[in-house]
């Protein structure tokens, strides 16, 4: 059996994963990429959206998160235990932030909720 995928066209700020990436080296690798293809990912790699997800694939926390962590009690604690897929959708809440100020609205979120052994209230279940 054969196994096919679609791929369709991307908008230029569209982020790329790392299962986007992997994708990507191997359609390049079988010499299956296009120009209009390889076109998309200059613009993302241009723009930033390529590697915007980077850090959080490799659940690198930044900074600011480890700071506001001081702040509250057990933030921390509880941040380091939580599964790599919730870690992950926390630190993309961040990096997908379009202002500095968001930024930092959702790092002091995410540490005081943590203090509580909770996750943001966008996070938890109804």
């Amino acid at each position: 059996m054969t196994k096919n995928q679609y791929f369709c066209k991307r908008k230029p700020t569209s982020t790329w994963s790392k299962i986007n990436k992997e994708k990507i080296e191997l359609l390049t690798a079988n010499g299956l990429m296009t120009e209009a293809g390889l076109n998309v990912i200059e613009i993302a790699k241009q723009n930033g959206s390529w590697c915007i997800l980077d850090d959080v694939e490799e659940l690198i926390v930044p900074q600011a998160l480890e700071n506001a962590f001081d702040r509250f009690e057990h933030s921390r604690d509880f941040f380091y235990t939580l599964s790599k897929s919730r870690k992950k959708l926390l630190l993309s809440w961040i990096a997908l932030a379009k202002t500095e100020v968001t930024i930092e609205k959702r790092i002091l979120e995410i540490a005081e909720n943590a203090g509580q052994s909770q996750l943001p209230k966008t996070f938890r279940a109804s």
